[in-house]
């Protein structure tokens, strides 16, 4: 509830379904239509069984067919890559120089400043300040 970002692949199923069910009018076909339409990896939620939808197929179309596991694979690693790397350019992303005893830190959910003592596992430091000592993550 706090952070919508992450269930963001969810809030966007809920609304294009919503979308779906709002322009048709008959919404079995509406839902039908959505599960066999290929989405961006090339093949649909429903690739293993091949619905019978209204749109014509041939005779060849509708045969059964197993996606190549290692093709998906790579396409769906490129496209999580891809992802990856226009979030973190749209978001200013970047890899942090880690801390060294003696650094002064902003705790930020203190409210205060402090200064590193040391690094306790990676990403994770001893931080004291004026009120305590504590263990603060990166």
């Amino acid at each position: 509830p706090y952070f919508a970002q992450s269930n963001g692949e969810a809030e966007r199923a809920v609304g294009t379904v919503k979308s779906l069910l709002k322009k048709s009018s008959d919404p079995y076909l509406a839902l039908l239509a959505y599960r066999s339409t290929p989405l961006s990896n090339g093949y649909s939620p429903s690739e293993r069984r091949t619905l019978r939808t209204t749109v014509p197929t041939t005779r060849h179309q509708r045969r059964p067919k197993l996606p190549d596991v290692e093709l998906l694979r790579k396409k769906e690693d490129s496209l999580k890559r891809r992802q990856k790397e226009n979030f973190d350019k749209h978001h200013g992303v970047r890899e942090l120089e880690p801390l060294d005893p003696g650094d002064e830190v902003w705790i930020s959910n203190r409210g205060s400043k402090g200064v590193v003592e040391g690094e306790v596992q990676e990403r994770s430091y001893e931080v004291t300040s004026s009120v305590c000592s504590f263990r603060e993550p990166e």
